[in-house]
């Protein structure tokens, strides 16, 4: 195992750099030292049989339950005979069967979620195709609020990460838009710890997986930090001002479209 010790100040330029959350500290220094990404193998489903679906090198077992939304209709599919199959029809990718539903040119990967047999969460599909890629969750909220006396690197990445069944980003967005637009107040605004316990019963998480504590070295609790880095999508998005910290606030393109995706999302609201 390598470590690299560094200062707060080259933590910080780092971590400026990192355009997703899905990019690790490794791979903000391979583009900086113009080195080649790194290929990682594409994880697949330890149980295979001809009934799964293998596609782009996913491999949805056989079961795996599709759905998506379109125009206010929920559609329905599912993955049998190593094909989904939609209102009776089989399709042998995502995006044939997004066409035929929609009419339109639809990027299949973006248009459908899954959930896998034995799992209880949906998630988008597209999610899926990065799983290669070794992800690294890191977000600090507010830097004036942690003590940080040092911060390593560490190169053997795949022995710091862990899995956890929670949702994707995707699937969190609109849920943590519409609650601060249900419950915080005439100016939409609400503090970062009033949002993680009303979404983790949302999604219905478990004792373990609201408590679980962060594996990056910082203090505080996986949960929170994933929140975190859904409030920071919505800030890229421009749905909510993050000029102020400990405060999260809607913008008004922010309120315009929780307005519009309000109902279903309702028992968000606190009474």
């Amino acid at each position: 195992m390598i470590t690299i010790e560094i200062d707060f100040e080259v933590f910080k330029s780092l971590t400026n750099l990192r355009t997703t959350e899905e990019m690790s500290y490794n791979d903000v220094l391979r583009e900086l030292l113009k080195l080649a990404k790194e290929e990682q193998p594409i994880p697949t489903h330890k149980s295979f049989n001809r009934d799964d679906w293998l596609i782009k090198g996913v491999r949805f077992p056989a079961g795996t339950e599709f759905r998506a939304s379109y125009k206010g209709r929920q559609y329905v599919g599912k993955v049998e005979s190593g094909a989904l199959w939609v209102n009776g029809k089989s399709y042998n990718s995502p995006s044939a069967s997004a066409i035929a539903i929609t009419g339109n040119s639809v990027n299949g990967w973006t248009f459908w979620k899954c959930r896998m047999p034995g799992q209880r969460h949906w998630r988008m599909i597209k999610s899926l195709r990065k799983q290669g890629r070794i992800k690294d969750y890191q977000f600090i909220a507010d830097h004036n609020s942690l003590s940080v006396p040092r911060h390593s690197l560490n190169a053997n990445h795949n022995e710091e990460k862990f899995k956890m069944a929670s949702p994707e980003y995707e699937e969190m967005i609109e849920p943590l838009l519409c609650y601060i637009y249900f419950n915080g107040g005439g100016r939409y605004e609400v503090r970062p710890i009033d949002t993680y316990e009303p979404l983790a019963d949302y999604f219905d998480l478990t004792q373990e997986e609201r408590t679980r504590p962060r594996q990056d070295g910082y203090p505080g609790k996986y949960w929170h930090n994933r929140v975190q880095w859904t409030r920071q999508r919505l800030i890229n998005q421009g749905y909510l001002d993050g000029s102020t910290s400990g405060i999260w606030r809607l913008t008004s393109k922010g309120v315009r479209r929780a307005a519009k995706i309000a109902n279903a999302h309702e028992k968000l609201r606190e009474t």
